[in-house]
């Protein structure tokens, strides 16, 4: 239950990151507030399309396939924003696509992770597992942006010889 309750925690933080630097990312390069804006609703449009498909994948496929496949998907289209940023700014497209993918994947990982909670820790105990995902998933939903705003503030020039003005809003 805790390498779970522990990989859950890492992706709603990632969530939480990607919800403050997605579209700080757009607002940086100069574009329209409302353009930034639709970073989120990119993100939650997935749980609309897919959502009662991924509930019933979750439920006839093995948990641990579908949430791989899931965690794959979004680290995946994660990856290839700052993948793109090495040799130059990320087009708002790939920005708002992978915002889509990612949260297309989280929807199907969501589906599989209530699933588990049952396999991990037992009928038995399936109130307290699920208090627990809740309670972990909060705190990543919660640190997330806080982290992602001290690695705005920092700005990217420690991971990359990239200039501070990647990060740094245009006036």
């Amino acid at each position: 239950m805790r390498l779970f309750l522990g990989a859950q925690g890492l992706d709603s933080l990632a969530i939480g990151v990607a919800g403050v630097a997605l579209p700080w990312l757009i607002l940086s390069e100069g574009h329209s507030v409302g353009l930034a804006g639709l970073v989120y609703p990119v993100t939650i449009v997935p749980f609309v399309v897919f959502g009662l498909p991924a509930g019933a994948l979750g439920d006839r496929l093995p948990w641990r396939r579908v949430m791989y496949a899931s965690h794959a998907v979004q680290a995946t289209a994660s990856a290839s924003i700052p993948l793109w940023a090495l040799t130059g700014t990320p087009p708002v497209a790939l920005v708002l696509t992978a915002g889509f993918a990612v949260g297309s994947g989280r929807v199907f990982a969501d589906a599989a992770a209530f699933g588990a909670v049952a396999s991990v820790v037992g009928p038995e105990n399936f109130t307290r597992g699920q208090s627990a995902l809740s309670a972990v998933w909060s705190v990543g939903f919660l640190a997330g942006p806080a982290l992602a705003g001290l690695l705005v503030a920092a700005g990217p020039t420690a991971a990359t010889s990239r200039p501070a003005r990647w990060f740094s809003p245009r006036r």
